[in-house]
């Protein structure tokens, strides 16, 4: 059933053919979002298709419905570590994508305005939300997430299963009213800590809570009023943050640092100076700038 979010494997439509393949024959989500490495000019075909199948396994009972639940989620990665979250609905009015935003949930990454309408054309007439977005919760002392692992330890599990090409194993718990009250009350704690109103970071998906914000923007009912979300702590030991390596073709190195410096202002030899070194072929160059914030450099 479950297949990996739309926006993977962009460059690789060979992946999404395995999964076509690995898929063939049963209910999947596959069938019911748009991976992108499909998007072109003209996504009308797709889409129909896509609410098409939606209607198709709403009328045939494909599904089990567990109303107004949050479902405790664990997620083996890859490495063997664990993910853990819950699953729940988010009020779009307490979202902004917007630059300054001062909204109980923030994105936290510039959005781009090209990259949400596809995503409104797709959301726009779906009968299902299939999301893959990721909110982070600044819970260092782990009072949100982590006590649900003892305290529904013996929950039978609404669905335990591997996931497809070596993704990894998932299991979900649904959490009971007395327990789901303990979890908003928990969160409620964290928001009082808070010293900017700011309890949720999306961490993954922002493009995707965009179009659902543009949605409900365009048709304010109360079925678009809210999304699917997945919430993660930031201190949860499987998150492991690393640089995205770009590489650079058909320019000279001399000139790209110098672009770089001229882009951070300049050189500056001051104490709260970031200092590093280039090195390109036989030359080394030491660096010294003043970046608004820390650069990230291996």
């Amino acid at each position: 059933w479950a297949v990996i979010a739309c926006d993977q494997y962009t460059s690789q439509p060979e992946y999404w053919q395995r999964v076509k393949e690995y898929a063939a024959g049963s209910p999947s989500a596959l069938n019911i979002i748009f991976p992108e490495v499909y998007l072109s000019v003209d996504n009308s075909k797709k889409i129909a298709e896509i609410n098409d199948s939606m209607k198709n396994y709403l009328e045939n009972g494909v599904f089990q419905t567990l109303e107004n639940t949050f479902v405790y989620v664990k997620r083996t990665v890859t490495g063997g570590k664990t993910r853990r979250g819950i699953v729940g609905l988010i009020d779009l009015e307490d979202y902004s994508y917007e630059k300054g935003a001062k909204t109980l949930i923030r994105a936290t990454e510039e959005t781009v305005p090209e990259r949400i309408p596809p995503r409104v054309e797709i959301r726009r007439d779906a009968l299902l939300e299939i999301p893959h977005a990721m909110l982070l919760i600044d819970d260092p002392d782990m009072t949100v997430i982590a006590p649900l692992d003892e305290k529904i330890a013996h929950e039978k599990p609404v669905y335990d299963f591997d996931l497809m090409l070596g993704a990894g194993h998932i299991t979900g718990k649904a959490l009971n009213a007395e327990i789901s009250v303990e979890v908003q009350a928990a969160l409620n704690r964290l928001l009082s800590k808070s010293d900017n109103n700011m309890l949720f970071a999306v961490g993954d998906g922002n493009h995707s809570l965009a179009a659902a914000k543009e949605c409900y923007r365009l048709n304010k009912t109360e079925a678009s009023r809210y999304a699917l979300v997945e919430i993660v702590n930031i201190h949860d030991e499987s998150l492991e943050f690393e640089p995205i390596y770009r590489a650079v073709f058909g320019e000279s190195p001399e000139r790209v640092i110098n672009d770089f410096i001229v882009y951070a202002g300049g050189e500056y030899r001051g104490e709260n100076a970031q200092k590093f070194t280039c090195v390109y072929g036989d030359k080394k160059r030491e660096i010294s700038v003043r970046p608004l914030s820390k650069l990230c450099v291996g």
